[in-house]
């Protein structure tokens, strides 16, 4: 059973470097979708503007996009899950990076969770100006593929997750909550919970941190 979170936590604050599915001396070229250099022409050549001010490859970024900049960079995370009275120590590292013009935040990551192996994982992060929430998407080695949306609560001082899919084990649907705080830029600390899809019955939780080592 894989958790949202260290995803997430492999995100920014959770977890892990796939091998072989993230080079970091590469970014994905989203026109193409091939792989650029990082520091290619396609990578660093600031967009063209029309006169109205509108960069001729979209709209303007949306300033809410700004608290993730924090997220970006190599992290290494650890935490726990408890599930049917077992708790299960978890272990992982992660790259997250801007691409699309800094539209979407792309967090490529290995989660190792004991007794179960490596799952490789890439997780997205955009922002959503009609919802005014951010958007998530997860997608992962075991065949999941699931949505979710984030929001900021200011008087939690932490990001609220929430996101909809199937366990990768019993194939029923669930929900997924987390919470993540920022205590500083390098590190994450994290809670999440896994729910039946009536949101009555809880089927595991967990908490962990990640820390920064480079950005």
């Amino acid at each position: 059973m894989r958790d949202w979170t260290q995803r997430l936590l492999s995100c920014a604050c959770a977890l892990a470097l796939a091998t072989g599915c993230n080079d970091g001396s590469k970014k994905m070229n989203c026109s193409t979708g091939s792989a650029a250099p990082a520091n290619s022409s396609t990578a660093s050549a600031a967009p063209a503007k029309s006169s109205s001010g509108m960069s001729s490859s979209g709209p303007p970024r949306p300033a809410e996009l700004d608290r993730l900049n924090a997220w970006a960079g190599h992290w290494s995370s650890s935490g726990e899950m408890i599930a049917d009275g077992k708790t299960t120590k978890m272990t992982g590292s992660s790259s997250v990076g801007w691409e699309c013009n800094k539209h979407v935040l792309v967090e490529r990551a290995t989660d190792d969770m004991e007794g179960m192996g490596k799952s490789y994982e890439i997780i997205l992060y955009s922002w959503d100006d009609d919802a005014k929430d951010y958007k998530v998407g997860f997608f992962n080695s075991m065949g999941e593929a699931n949505m979710g949306h984030m929001k900021w609560d200011a008087a939690k001082n932490a990001f609220t997750m929430r996101g909809e899919g199937k366990d990768p084990m019993t194939k029923q649907p669930s929900l997924f909550e987390m919470e993540i705080r920022m205590p500083d830029t390098k590190t994450m600390e994290f809670t999440w919970t896994q729910w039946d899809s009536a949101h009555q019955k809880k089927t595991a939780e967990g908490k962990g941190s990640a820390h920064k080592s480079w950005m």
